[in-house]
């Protein structure tokens, strides 16, 4: 039996596993290797009684310099066949989440009650960075949020149910998205990915001197945010 989380981005909420519109986005990449973990730790329900759980939300290995945490979600990636400037291409990525401190600020909450699916309430101070270097090309690196927010890079996660493990969660809950956001102080945690994709704006892209096919319309605008997919269920 699977059971299914979701986070879409700040002012967005797509129930679909990548969040793109069909618009801006050329290049879509699909990662064929993943290094990172994720986290999740509730913090109860939003209101008394509503059943909709909230909790703190972060993705990949994190460290704490002193004065910023810095967490790195990094691998090798597949241009993807809808892709519109090289479909069937490789390179790397590195993804870095970052904010003050080691208070994480990134509050995601169910959107109903209840529910794996999980949207942005707030970002704070907090800060996604995609970097990806094409096989033989030049670095492109984008943000999410971005200025404007239609720079905003797009991107999705699948986390492996294999590795997911929850903390202080009462027995008689089973281990899932829904339930950690309703019990204060429990914990989900993945220490391995199935799949990971993102998406880059071509309005980026016309900047980051990056060859695009001139008979190629570009589509697809990311709306940045991020899924995972637990497979299995584990009990505390």
């Amino acid at each position: 039996m699977s059971t299914k989380s979701f986070i879409s981005g700040v002012g967005a909420i797509c129930l679909s596993f990548f969040f793109i519109s069909s618009a801006h986005a050329a290049l879509i990449g699909n990662a064929t290797s993943i290094n990172g973990g994720t986290l999740y730790e509730g913090l109860g329900e939003t209101s008394p009684g509503n059943g909709v759980g909230s909790g703190r939300w972060q993705i990949g290995d994190c460290t704490f310099d002193g004065t910023s945490t810095i967490c790195v979600l990094s691998g090798t990636y597949e241009e993807a066949a809808d892709s519109t400037v090289s479909p069937g291409a490789t390179g790397s990525y590195t993804m870095t989440y970052e904010y003050l401190g080691t208070l994480n600020p990134g509050i995601a909450q169910s959107i109903a009650p209840g529910s794996d699916f999980l949207s942005f309430a707030a970002l704070g101070d907090a800060l996604f960075t995609l970097e990806v270097i094409p096989m033989g090309g030049s670095a492109i690196t984008t943000t999410f949020p971005a200025d404007p927010f239609e720079n905003s890079f797009g991107f999705a996660v699948e986390h492996d149910g294999a590795t997911q493990v929850c903390n202080n969660l009462p027995t008689q809950f089973a281990c899932t998205i829904a339930n950690v956001g309703l019990n204060a102080g429990s914990s989900l945690s993945a220490t391995a990915f199935n799949s990971f994709s993102f998406s880059i704006p071509d309005s980026v892209l016309n900047t980051s001197e990056v060859p695009l096919p001139a008979a190629l319309p570009l589509f697809l605008a990311g709306i940045a945010g991020f899924s995972a997919t637990a497979r299995r269920r584990k009990r505390a």
